[in-house]
């Protein structure tokens, strides 16, 4: 807890080991698996990522430290006891643990369909067992790649009902030039569905898909500042126009790392085309305006600082907000993301205790674990 307030960190992340891969990959694959390099790079059949201007992995060795907030960490290995000790810190109680290199290892689109499914397989049995240290309190999203829609329902299938992972992590990029909406998926997105658990999209600059400014600007600084706020409302407009929502009326969704203060703007603007521009004709034969499936089936996180937030708490009140530390990522605020949120006066005090608790309970489905995190508190 930090003070009063209970804590579930709806974004954190893992810092994988450079030989996942080569240890939990499928023998079949095991000369070809990918590898890491320094602290996030991942090298996977040629493509080095992440691959965009400016951005330099000086140190091959996982441990250096170029953040001294971290120093301790890295020279563990980012370790699930240092994760937990990292939370401890911060007085987080759960935290919902998203890739580093996963971001990167299955984003390009000239990858067997096969092996894809072999990567998403190993990661997600690494961080199984990586969750095992503390299951009531580390908890894993599985990486799942869409090359191969039915390779992607089983895997979700797999991750969920066999190694417990608590959500589905997908690129918002268009992949092999098909959108997150595209009709092959509707396998994948009724098997997300029947396993209630949610769709999460996050963003990661410099991959080998369709990514909005990596062809267009030579600095890392605009490439990360404007290709995790586009692609993610790309993907939201995507799963709200293309009917996804519609078709899949228990699926949930959350936008992850792009702020949260466009979402307003964003779905005021997709109202406006659905009721002005042939939207009943075009959208996916929505029966609602977008706005009221964002409402009904969406969450997306703020930054800790983000005064913007205060528009989504005035357009949807109280229930779509989360709240994701990014530890243990340098553009986080480590050790002091908590305390930060808790302080920012965009947000009214209810807005802030449902952001840490309430509704990161409602869209990762954690009523139990969180009973029994509170019953062995006490």
């Amino acid at each position: 807890m930090y003070q009063d307030y209970g804590v579930i960190d709806a974004d954190g992340h893992v810092m994988e080991p450079p030989d996942l891969w080569e240890k939990y990959i499928d023998p079949e694959f095991r000369s070809v698996a990918p590898r890491g390099v320094g602290i996030m790079t991942i090298d996977v059949l040629g493509h080095r990522m992440p691959d965009v201007p400016g951005w330099r992995e000086e140190a091959t060795d996982p441990r250096h430290v170029f953040d001294p907030r971290f120093a301790d960490a890295a020279r563990r290995g980012y370790d699930a006891p240092s994760h937990i000790e990292a939370m401890d810190k911060e007085g987080i109680d759960i935290m919902v643990l998203y890739p580093s290199r996963g971001l990167f290892v299955t984003s390009a689109n000239a990858l067997p369909r096969r092996y894809v499914g072999a990567v998403c397989r190993a990661y997600n049995r690494w961080l199984a067992d990586f969750c095992s240290h503390n299951p009531r309190r580390l908890m894993g999203a599985a990486l799942v790649a869409l090359h191969d829609p039915q390779i992607a329902a089983e895997e979700a299938r797999y991750a969920v009902e066999e190694l417990g992972l608590k959500s589905v992590f997908l690129r918002p990029n268009p992949v092999n030039g098909r959108t997150i909406d595209h009709p092959d998926h509707e396998e994948f997105f009724a098997e997300v569905e029947r396993l209630a658990v949610p769709i999460a999209t996050h963003e990661g600059a410099g991959v080998h898909l369709a990514q909005f400014g990596r062809d267009r600007y030579d600095k890392l600084f605009k490439v990360h500042m404007i290709c995790h706020a586009v692609e993610t409302m790309g993907a939201c407009m995507d799963l709200i126009v293309g009917g996804v929502l519609e078709r899949h009326p228990q699926l949930h969704c959350v936008f992850l790392e792009a702020s949260a203060g466009w979402a307003p703007w964003w779905l005021e603007r997709m109202d406006e085309h659905f009721e002005g521009f042939h939207g009943s004709r075009e959208a996916g034969g929505l029966s609602q305006k977008p706005s009221e499936y964002f409402r009904r089936q969406c969450f997306v996180s703020c930054e800790v600082d983000e005064r913007s937030a205060r528009y989504v708490e005035e357009a949807f009140g109280t229930d779509v907000l989360v709240l994701g530390s990014d530890y243990p990522h340098g553009d986080g605020s480590f050790p002091h993301a908590i305390r930060d949120f808790v302080n920012l006066e965009a947000l009214s005090s209810s807005a802030k205790r449902k952001a840490l608790w309430d509704n990161p309970i409602r869209l990762y489905h954690l009523e139990k674990d969180a009973a029994a995190l509170a019953a062995a508190r006490t």
